[in-house]
């Protein structure tokens, strides 16, 4: 019931937005930084939208929509430029915007990439090694080659472990495989340091953590919440963004403010 009335106030409150221009975003995320979350962006009458989980999609003509968005209202940057400017002094200006993806689907590659680029935009995309070799097979990732031209392109790269296990009870030499044997990995085929990472469906633990906290600059988990000076480089929460909850503009701004 009460899930239900909150998508009913979302409504007339995202209207409202639409119409005075109110913008709780850009009101409410001075002095702050955002990390957006993305998985997959498709275009809405693909059998793969229709398919995919729903908190797991954005449509591509969404998509469009946040980009101009954040290019109107933020200084876009990649997640490890993020958090070198945060390293560097208080975070000032316009608010900072970091883009990531995580796990590499080839979507990411032929949809998000080349509307990024055409609006003058960066991104962070993070793999497992396990989803980069399987677009050898076919599968729906992007390969090595198409990593690189991200890369080329501005894009950072960054870490999603060896096999997209989550990491909570793993212990040893797996866990050492899944953290540092990943960067490894990608510093090897793309010949470029990593220094972030992300947490496989956000699961951790103490061990896990404290070896990524030895192991790279900064990581990422699926916690709600802002990237803020005091906040644990191991542990940064991100906004989730999917395209139930943002479909228009005004839906946009009202997730970005962290509204529900």
């Amino acid at each position: 019931m009460l899930a239900a009335v909150k998508r009913w106030l979302r409504g007339p409150a995202a209207a409202l937005a639409d119409v005075t221009g109110l913008s709780p975003a850009r009101g409410r995320a001075s002095g702050r930084a955002i990390v957006a979350m993305y998985h997959r962006v498709l275009p809405r009458d693909d059998a793969d939208f229709r398919a995919a989980h729903p908190g797991m999609v954005v449509s591509l003509e969404a998509f469009r929509m946040h980009l101009d968005e954040y290019r109107a209202h933020y200084d876009v940057v990649t997640f490890g430029e993020l958090v070198r400017r945060a390293a560097a002094g208080p975070l000032t200006g316009r608010p900072l915007l970091a883009l990531t993806f995580d796990d590499g689907w080839i979507d990411t590659y032929a949809l998000a990439a080349p509307e990024i680029a055409a609006r003058g935009l960066t991104a962070t995309v993070f793999v497992a090694k396990c989803f980069v070799e399987s677009a050898a097979r076919g599968e729906a990732f992007a390969s090595v080659a198409q990593l690189r031209e991200l890369q080329a392109a501005g894009w950072e790269i960054g870490s999603h472990t060896w096999s997209h296990r989550e990491l909570q009870g793993v212990a040893g030499a797996e866990l050492e495989q899944e953290v540092v044997g990943s960067k490894g990995w990608i510093e090897d085929a793309l010949g470029t340091p990593v220094a972030s990472f992300a947490y496989p469906r956000g699961k951790y633990d103490a061990a896990s953590s404290a070896l990524v906290r030895r192991t790279y600059d900064a990581a990422v988990t699926v916690e709600s919440g802002y990237f803020v000076p005091e906040c644990d480089r191991a542990l940064v929460p991100r906004i989730g963004i999917h395209d139930a909850m943002t479909s228009t503009r005004a839906r946009l701004r009202w997730r970005l403010a962290g509204l529900p």
